[in-house]
């Protein structure tokens, strides 16, 4: 692999775990009862 390619795996990764880690702490914040303030 050139250095170019593993640099974009390597963001790929990072996106997708990012992703995945927000989605994560999104869902916990809902079921926390951070709406039912309304």
């Amino acid at each position: 692999m050139s250095i170019s390619e593993i640099i974009i795996t390597i963001l790929i990764f990072v996106i997708a775990g990012g992703v995945s880690i927000g989605v994560t702490i999104w869902t916990l914040q809902r079921r926390s009862g951070g709406y039912t303030k309304k």
